[in-house]
């Protein structure tokens, strides 16, 4: 049950936050090269952290809080990045923009979605 509380949580967070909009949109290539073996730390407005390493296998793992998640991931051609967890029955896709400091994710209708932090490799062994 834990692991699916998480695998939720991970995907209300990556929905959740409402990022100033800024940056540059990232293509495919920029996406993987930007995100693909490193570690993403999504934060909400109210301070919520998601943590998880995007293995260049296609698998996502990591945690909230306690709780451990894992799911794959794909990068469509327009530069998505969606991300298939176990208790969704349809993937989450985000538009990626980087603004310097940040990667900001947006739904695909460009709502905020969330911003995060990326951290070189896998500094947090999942």
């Amino acid at each position: 049950m834990r692991l699916t509380a998480s695998v939720v949580a991970f995907a209300l967070l990556l929905g959740a936050a409402a990022p100033a909009i800024g940056g540059e949109r990232l293509n495919s290539e920029e996406v993987k090269a930007k995100i693909v073996g490193n570690t993403i730390t999504i934060v909400t407005p109210d301070l919520k952290t998601a943590t998880g390493y995007v293995e260049p296998g296609s698998k996502i793992r990591g945690h909230i809080g306690a709780d451990d998640f894992e799911g794959t991931w794909s990068i469509r051609d327009d530069g998505e990045i969606c991300f298939d967890l176990p208790v969704r029955t349809f993937d989450i896709c985000r538009v990626v923009f980087d603004d310097g400091e940040h990667v900001r994710f947006f739904t695909t209708t460009g709502d905020p979605a969330g911003r995060a932090d990326v951290l070189p490799g896998n500094p947090y062994n999942f």
